[in-house]
């Protein structure tokens, strides 16, 4: 039986604690914010300062929790830290939650004092210190401030005043608060209840399902909190369709939405706010609905996703299992790193994480491919293993990991990207060759295989299908035992490949090499290939893709792995992992953020893609690639003794599914119909979205029966285009089209054409496109067309930080033009909010821009000085339109007229003017692993003509070292510079060049390039680079053209955006480099250059 002791701890204004007896307890709050009934109510738990600390937090079941049958245990072990402050806390973030006061209760007979800390909505944190009774029953904790200056404050405004709402709550103790520091303390806690004042937001969509994810046996449910008396909905479909609309009046701030459930598939939800006299309020969010039928977990299919459940300081979750087994994920590949595992030597800590994490997973059916990876500090310096002792201490760290999780386990992989980055961590020799790599498996091999002979060792694991390093490992290392015996030493060849932008079917094509390759080391024979990455960014860059096509890429990706024999693939990876969106690393997921303006964890198109394949190839067998012409694909399976095959087309295309038979078509988010031959035909537009035709056909070829045309429209204007019918073959021909619940009947005779005029009236930004069903006069539906809009922008505001230079002066202005793209509509113009580093200002516009014109608005600024970043904020409001928004870093740097000689020496001229580039305020970058300085220095200047764009530097380095050549020479003492159109991140495209000596003397490269330039080293340009050793310096010089640079050309008051680096190497490998602006070394992000002023002649 329970024992309570029903004490109140109140934290008063002077920061007191006073106790109260029974008679005066306090009653629990009505708005329960944690009873861990249903589940760990989304607690983050943490511990530290130091390896020694150990502890763990769980939701256990006991007759002792205080209400119901939960609660939450925190346990931690500081007794091996005895000094500094070690400590463990859980924090549970709320949604914007107007808490006044809390309580909870909790049981623990080793602590003397909690710390509780409240963070409100500016993500400013407060402290209070709150000491319990000296008893072991539970005792109830009511904290009555949420934050005063009389606590403990930091972060956000800083300013020791609450700012409502809530954002999270944490309850965290240390050392100090235990009372034996040497012994291990618990503590238990249950029932936290909130007093909630009347704050509510303007408008915001709460989810009732993790990341609005819907079984389709689920109502799809919505939160909607407003401080308004009215709000609309409208939700729309992958298509941009609308499906489902309706109103709410929202009582105490609160609206429930509940959508009927229409098909499957990706949706959004668009919510709008009113009140008379405002502008409306408009929110939007994702969902999806996918099948309750779930395919074979627990590894039984090829089908995998990436994760990294232990980075909860990043977003992720544990909790994310549950969404990634609905996905119809049968695995996850993850593990956490050696030096999270290993921090003490010979000791391996799986408390509490990946403990935690592993569990849900087994919750929830899902198998692990552990890698094992990367460095450790007590081993080869920390760097990547390079000695026997290193090598033996990774392998050490990976039989403890399966040991430890052997019954959930598919695999394991050593190491990750050895040929990458990943392979020459800090001071390593490896240098990520493949001879050690070869010596590194075959460590792994011999010291877990023997102990674990059921659990494959997946080797190679390179980042792309290098074929030439590959082979290497392959090749082993010397005339022994080991000569040619890479193969001996795995159970499974894994490589990683990604598409970005490319489609997955040339992508995959590289397998074919590596199939070869591996029989020509096995005898002719092959052995398990696993794509252990594959994925398609959806960052806003010329390298990545939109949504929707990362729908259309993931199930061809897989089905393109699978037709080659790929045993097992991982799509990377499950959440984005951040929110920059012109950064790839951050757009990778199949679900957003956590932090997300969509909402936490929403899904992207590729969800639903996702799970429409797991269902619809759960248990099929790959049969054969089908040969019926460009640029169908048809991809034949076997599954339950029937024919399934997954088509789609490389570009789009009018065909017909010859048939005589019924046949079930699904689409790629999962919905089914059943189609009718009409004469033998099916009537179909192929795109590059996939789908799944289950039954028997004869076959799939191009048809000129019916085609769609139309033109490009602005979004917000009616749309209209033609389906035309041209029957060359039938008597008669007589179909209903029926698009988006319209039927719109329609004839043609033999050797007649009748076309018909189809019209939508909203366009809305984003993909578009339009279902037409074809249906017979019995009503049976023989076709499915598909129009795809061409939508174009309404308007488009550019934005020039401008410059011009008169007698020896510069003059610096901030240029916004206005162009309006409707074609009948004007645009108003009422107001521009502008920041340009300390000036700022609002300039009342109140103009309307008629319909096809444009108009430019000239903001004069007051000087600024050259070179620096200025943060910028640019808001350019409309009257009915959303507005424009930059935020980001104006620069003002001259780019002057000038002919530049390429020789071996800089001209007194060039040297007596200021340098466009002074490295002295440049950023130096040392890469993992190394320390000291970059002691690389210098200047660089720019120049144009007509002809070409010249670069001119000398760089001051003691030690010069250019041993690779072409695409490697980044690894030398090198410059890399980048460039774009416009601002920076206006351009979606950029260039990135590299110069450097080499063996084979100076070398212009080109990384990246915009529109059709191809990738490679550059022969158009003219480049030196010339080397005094004596007075340790080096002269860099290039002319490159302006057609190696297209579209970027000099124009009156126009800019580019430019980055530059200097890499260092001393003669033992890139140490790192010293940058001015950023986006290329660390990462690739046009966002982070700087804009350059071409200096034209005055007008």
């Amino acid at each position: 039986m329970k024992r309570i002791s029903i004490v109140i701890v109140v934290v008063l204004l002077s920061n007191l604690v006073l106790f109260y007896s029974p008679a005066h307890a306090a009653a629990d709050f009505n708005h329960v914010l944690s009873d861990f009934e249903q589940g760990d109510d989304n607690w983050i738990f943490a511990m530290g300062d130091s390896p020694e600390v150990k502890g763990s937090f769980n939701r256990i079941e006991s007759a002792e929790s205080y209400n119901g049958a939960h609660m939450g245990q925190i346990k931690a072990d500081f007794s091996l830290r005895p000094t500094g402050s070690p400590f463990a806390f859980i924090k549970k973030e709320v949604d914007e939650l107007d808490i006044e006061q809390l309580t909870f209760w909790v049981k623990t007979s080793d602590l003397k004092s909690l710390r509780i800390r409240t963070t409100d909505s500016t993500g400013q944190t407060f402290q209070q210190r709150i000491t319990l009774q000296n008893t072991s029953d539970w005792q109830q904790v009511v904290v009555s401030q949420m934050g005063s200056n009389t606590f403990t404050y930091w972060n956000g405004a800083n300013d020791g005043v609450w700012h409502k709402p809530a954002n999270a709550i944490t309850i965290l103790f240390d050392r100090f608060d235990m009372k034996n520091a040497a012994l291990p303390a618990t503590i238990l806690v249950d029932h936290m209840t909130a007093q909630m004042g009347d704050w509510q937001p303007e408008l915001k969509i709460q989810q009732t399902a993790l990341g609005n994810i819907f079984l389709d046996s689920e109502p799809n449910v919505f939160i909607v909190r407003t401080s308004r008396p009215s709000v609309s909905w409208a939700t729309y479909d992958i298509y941009g369709a609308q499906i489902t609309s309706g109103s709410e009046s929202p009582v105490a701030g609160k609206a429930q939405i509940t959508v009927p459930f229409s098909k499957l598939g990706y949706f959004t939800l668009e919510v709008t706010a009113e009140r008379p006299g405002s502008e409306p309020l408009v929110r939007s969010t994702a969902y999806a609905v996918v099948s309750s039928a779930l395919p074979p977990g627990n590894g039984e299919s090829p089908f995998g996703v990436s994760t990294h459940l232990n980075w909860t300081a990043s977003g992720w979750s544990k909790e994310l299992s549950k969404l990634i087994r609905y996905m119809g994920a049968s695995f996850v590949r993850d593990g956490m790193e050696w030096s999270s595992i290993e921090k003490q030597k010979g000791i391996y800590t799986f408390a509490p994480s990946p403990d935690d994490y592993m569990q849900k997973l087994a919750e929830n059916d899902l198998k692990l491919l552990f890698v094992a990876a990367f460095n450790n500090p007590f081993y080869d310096n920390n760097a990547t293993p390079y000695t026997d002792i290193g090598r033996r201490g990774l392998a050490e760290y990976a039989k403890a990991y399966i040991e430890q999780y052997k019954d959930q386990l598919i695999g394991f992989n050593v190491y990750n990207e050895f040929n990458g980055g990943f392979g020459k961590r800090g001071n390593s020799p490896a240098n990520s060759q493949p001879n050690y790599y070869f010596n590194l498996m075959k460590e792994t091999y011999n010291v877990v295989k023997p102990v674990h002979p059921n659990v494959p060792v997946v080797g190679i694991v390179s980042g792309g299908v290098d074929l030439n390093w590959i082979e290497g490992v392959l090749k082993g290392v010397g005339e022994g035992e080991d000569k040619n015996a890479g193969l001996k030493y795995l159970d499974a060849v894994s490589v990683q490949t990604y598409m970005d932008p490319n489609a997955p079917d040339d992508v995959f094509a590289k397998l074919k090499g590596l199939k070869t390759l591996i029989k020509q080391y096995n005898n002719g024979n092959l052995v398990p290939i696993w794509v252990t990455e594959f994925g398609s960014p959806t960052h806003q860059s010329a390298k990545g893709v939109d949504e929707k096509t990362q729908a259309n890429y993931l199930p061809r990706g897989f089905v393109s792995g699978l037709s080659l024999g790929v045993e097992r693939m991982s799509w990377y990876d499950f959440m984005n992992d951040g929110l920059r969106d012109d950064y790839n690393e951050d757009n990778f997921g199949l679900v957003r953020h956590k932090n997300d303006p969509m909402g936490a964890y929403t899904p992207k198109p590729a969800y639903a893609s996702y799970a429409a394949m797991s269902r619809q190839l759960a248990g099929a067998v790959f049969e054969e690639i089908e040969q019926f012409g460009d640029p169908i694909r048809s991809n034949l399976f076997t599954k339950g003794g029937e024919n399934l095959r997954v088509v789609w087309a490389q570009s789009d295309t009018q065909a017909v599914i010859e048939t005589d038979n019924n046949l079930e078509i699904t689409d790629f988010m999962g919905n089914t119909e059943i189609y009718s031959p009409h004469h033998g035909k099916i009537y179909i537009t192929i795109t590059g979205e996939p789908f799944y035709i289950k039954g028997s056909i004869n076959r799939i070829v191009t048809d000129g029966t019916f085609t769609i045309a139309g033109g490009q429209t602005a979004v917000g204007d009616p749309h209209a285009f033609n389906l035309t019918i041209n029957n060359d073959d039938l008597p008669n021909l007589t179909i209903t089209a029926k698009m988006e619940e319209n039927n719109y009947p329609i004839e043609a005779v033999q050797g007649q054409t009748e076309a018909l005029t189809l019209s939508i009236n909203e366009t809305r930004e984003g993909f578009r496109s339009v279902i037409i069903h074809l249906l017979d006069e019995a009503g049976n539906k023989i076709g499915k067309l598909q129009h795809s809009v061409a939508t174009g922008v309404p308007h488009k505001v550019t934005v020039r930080p401008a410059m011009q230079q008169k007698e020896g002066q510069y003059s610096q202005t901030l240029n916004i033009d206005v162009e309006n793209f409707r074609k009948a509509a004007g645009l108003t113009v009422d107001r521009v909010t502008w920041q340009v580093g300390e000036q700022s200002d609002q300039e009342l516009i109140n103009t309307v821009v008629l319909p096809g014109s444009k108009q430019q608005f000239s903001i004069r600024l007051s000087p600024i000085t050259l070179g620096g970043d200025q943060p910028t904020s640019i808001r350019v409001e409309f009257a009915e339109q959303e507005p424009y928004v930059y935020k980001g870093n104006f620069s003002f740097n001259p780019v002057n007229r000038g002919t530049i000689a390429v020789n071996d020496h800089i001209e007194p001229e060039i040297e007596a003017l200021a340098p466009t580039i002074d490295l002295s305020q440049g950023k130096p970058v040392l890469l993992s692993g190394h320390s000291g300085t970059i002691s690389v220095s210098g200047q660089a200047w720019l120049h144009f003509d007509q002809d070409h764009l010249y670069l001119t530097a000398k760089i001051n380095d003691n030690v010069h070292s250019a041993a690779a050549s072409d695409a490697n020479i980044w690894n030398n003492d090198s410059i890399q510079f980048a460039l774009s159109p416009g601002i920076p991140g206006e351009s979606r495209g950029w260039y990135e060049y590299g110069i450097s000596d080499s063996p084979n003397g100076p070398q212009v490269y080109r990384w990246t390039a915009l529109g059709e330039l191809p990738v490679g080293l550059v022969q158009h340009g003219e480049a030196s680079v010339t080397r005094n050793e004596e007075q340790k310096l080096t002269i860099y010089k290039l002319a490159l053209p302006w057609s190696e640079l297209t579209p970027i050309a000099p124009q009156h008051g126009d800019v580019m955006s430019f980055s530059l680096l200097v890499n260092e190497n001393d003669g033992q490998g890139r140490r790192g480099w010293i940058e001015w602006a950023s986006g290329i070394g660390s990462e690739k992000r046009p966002s982070l250059f700087r804009s350059m002023q071409w200096m034209m002649p005055t007008q």
